[in-house]
């Protein structure tokens, strides 16, 4: 289901606690300040930067009556409206199913038509923009092209590309990348995060899902899987504690295992250690390299027909683990050997 809510989520006024987001807020107060601000933005760029911090913030400072120079004043009528969640002219649509509707859409154009109730902005900010219907989207289209005198409509997406042309081509487009590794690391240990490098790699690069992985305990899962990977890759046997955590960590324990691949992969073409995800293993990692002989497969076809076996309903997961380090296990012994595709018959 999704939502249109007054509602709001604690997001701070005061965005300089994420320190990599300092370039966009000025550019942004740079455009609000030459009155150059576009009545439609587009934010896109990876979760777990600050994207929607990011908006929420612009959204404050648009609505705010004493605005000051590091935007909303968080102490003016309007602000105390954001903050206690009933502000009139803030339509926020909350994400809790698969789509936006059209319905919903529709209610975000009237929110921006109507006269403001507080003699400010209008804004309507809309997350996960991608899952609009093709409906909605033709709804919202009227509404990018003559948004109305001060309104405000801001999306936001991981990526440009999963919306519609015509819904892109009516935005100005505001990239939130990912920090700097060494901003990004400093950061989380300013935080008290035991997050690391192979932890923030792990996560794209976005500081806020390091710092959440490790919170949720996921490091520990993560160190006790490649251990007993590693056990596996250099000849033992298959332990039920690594098939069982397999199991339970999916997906996670794909993406654990494919980077691993990926590192293999570029230790075999004399990659150094500050170009792997999990540098700390470089030992394992090399000495796999050598029985391969420095000859390492493709394991990108391999990979994606196991992923749609192990995401699959209604096979023994433990089955097909068990069959996917079984094949890695005799292409290390038998570097010639091909690899097995998986068998969903298992």
């Amino acid at each position: 289901m999704v939502k249109a809510t007054d509602e709001q989520p604690a997001i701070s006024f005061d965005i300089s606690q994420l320190p990599w987001l300092s370039g966009s807020q000025q550019r942004l107060l740079d455009q609000i300040a030459q009155q150059r601000l576009p009545h439609a933005m587009l934010f896109t760029g990876t979760e777990g930067t600050g994207k929607s911090q990011l908006t929420h913030w612009l959204a404050h400072r648009l609505l705010c009556a004493s605005p000051t120079s590091l935007g909303a004043c968080g102490q003016c009528r309007s602000c105390l409206l954001v903050r206690a969640g009933s502000h009139p002219d803030f339509l926020n649509l909350q994400t809790e199913g698969a789509s936006i509707g059209v319905d919903i859409v529709r209610k975000a154009i009237a929110t921006l038509s109507e006269t403001a109730h507080q003699q400010g902005a209008r804004v309507v900010l809309i997350e996960h923009a991608e899952i609009m219907t093709e409906a909605a989207a033709n709804a919202l289209l009227k509404t990018l092209e003559e948004p109305g005198q001060n309104a405000f409509l801001l999306l936001s997406a991981a990526n440009a590309g999963q919306l519609v042309a015509t819904i892109t081509s009516r935005c100005q487009e505001h990239l939130v990348a990912v920090p700097n590794e060494q901003v990004a690391l400093d950061w989380l240990a300013e935080q008290g995060s035991a997050a690391t490098l192979a932890h923030l790699r792990l996560n794209g690069g976005a500081p806020l899902l390091a710092r959440s992985f490790v919170e949720s305990g996921l490091h520990h899962q993560l160190d006790a899987f490649l251990v007993r990977l590693f056990a596996v890759l250099q000849g033992d046997s298959i332990s039920n504690e690594l098939l069982a955590d397999a199991v339970d960590d999916f997906p996670h324990s794909y993406h654990w295992l494919s980077s691993l691949l990926l590192d293999l992969q570029k230790v075999t073409l004399g990659l150094t250690p500050e170009h792997l995800m999990f540098s700390q293993h470089w030992t394992e990692l090399n000495a796999l390299a050598q029985q391969l002989h420095h000859q390492c497969p493709d394991w990108s076809p391999w990979l994606a027909n196991w992923r749609q076996t192990l995401g699959a309903q209604g096979l023994n997961q433990n089955l097909q683990w068990q069959a996917m380090l079984l094949s890695l296990q005799q292409l290390l012994q038998q570097p010639n050997r091909p690899l097995i595709a998986p068998n969903r018959s298992l």
